[in-house]
C-alpha cells in the first residue's frame, strides 16, 4: 500500500476495493433497446454522464423501456452507488444521486456498490477514487488496444486505505466545503466572462463610450 499513496497513519486499514464493495460491469449492449431522445423510460448511465465533479449528469442520457429495465435487475443502480468509467477515459467516477436511483449501468462503466455503509462512506470512496495516485494506478493496469479498458478484476484488486468511519466523514465534510467554494468561484468566473464579452462588444462597436481620466 505504501507505494500507492505513501506512508499513512498506522490506525488506517489497508484493504482492497473487492473487500469493501461489489463491482459490476455494465450491460454489454443496451443500444438496441434505446428509445428516441426525449422519450420517457429508465435512464442508462454511460461514460458521458459521469461528470468530472463527481456527479452523474442526466443531460442527454439515453433511456430504455420500463419492461426492459425490469428484466435487468443485475445492472440497476441505487442512490450512493459509484459509477466508474471503464472504457476510454478510465477511472473517472461519480456518485449516483436520487435522480438516477433505479437507472441502469451502461456498457462503458462499472458499478461500485459499498457493502457496509457504516464501515465505508461512499462519498469517501468517491474522493479516494478521484485521487491522482489512485487513478494513475488504475490507468497503468488497464488494457490498451485502440482505447484503454479497465477490467473488473483490476478494479477489485485496487488497494484501498480506510480511516475510521468518523475520520472518513470529517474528510468528506472538508472536501465538500472546498468543492462548494470552487463551484462558487467557477460561477463568478463564468459571469465575469459573460460581462467581459458583453462590454467588449459594446466598446468595440462604439455603442458604449469611455473617456480618458
Amino acid at each position: 500500500m505504501d507505494e500507492l499513496m505513501g506512508r499513512v497513519p498506522e490506525h488506517w486499514t489497508k484493504t482492497s476495493l473487492g473487500d469493501v464493495a461489489d463491482v459490476q460491469a455494465g450491460h454489454s449492449n443496451l443500444r438496441p433497446y434505446f428509445l428516441p431522445l426525449g422519450a420517457a423510460g429508465v435512464g442508462v448511465v454511460a461514460a458521458s454522464q459521469v461528470g468530472r465533479h463527481g456527479r452523474v449528469s442526466d443531460f442527454s442520457a439515453r433511456r430504455v423501456p420500463d419492461h426492459v429495465a425490469a428484466s435487468m435487475t443485475r445492472f440497476r443502480l441505487r442512490e450512493d452507488d459509484l459509477v466508474c468509467v471503464r472504457s476510454g477515459e478510465v477511472a473517472r467516477a461519480a456518485l449516483v444521486g436520487p435522480g438516477q436511483d433505479g437507472w441502469l449501468v451502461g456498457t462503458s462503466c462499472l458499478r461500485v456498490r459499498v457493502r457496509n455503509g457504516d464501515r465505508v462512506s461512499p462519498r469517501y470512496l468517491l474522493h479516494y477514487l478521484a485521487h491522482e495516485e489512485v487513478r494513475a494506478w488504475l490507468v497503468a493496469r488497464s488494457s490498451r488496444s485502440v482505447i484503454s479498458n479497465l477490467r473488473t478484476r483490476t478494479a477489485l484488486d485496487l488497494p484501498v486505505l480506510l480511516p475510521p468511519p468518523a475520520e472518513q466523514r470529517a474528510i468528506v465534510e472538508v472536501l465538500a466545503a472546498l468543492e462548494r467554494k470552487e463551484e462558487a468561484h467557477r460561477r463568478v468566473a463564468e459571469e465575469t466572462g459573460k460581462l467581459r464579452t458583453s462590454l467588449a462588444d459594446r466598446l468595440l462597436t462604439g455603442t458604449m463610450h469611455v473617456t480618458d481620466g
